[in-house]
């Protein structure tokens, strides 16, 4: 069995897809909310920060 080291490179893609299949791993595309320095996976939760923090400096909008 050929293991793949884990590291921050990725593997070349005919291994990777290999792989994939092998362990049933699937790649799906991700939506990301970005607000200020954070990302967030839930728009739910980027509103609910941003909101936060408008109340706190007494603001209504916040334009990046």
């Amino acid at each position: 069995m050929n293991i793949l080291k884990l590291s921050n490179a990725a593997p070349p893609p005919e291994e990777a897809a290999t792989q994939m299949a092998h362990y049933g791993i699937r790649c799906v595309p991700v939506d990301y909310f970005h607000f200020r320095e954070f990302r967030y996976t839930s728009f739910a939760d980027a509103l609910a920060q941003a909101q936060l923090q408008a109340e706190r400096v007494g603001m209504d909008t916040q334009v990046s």
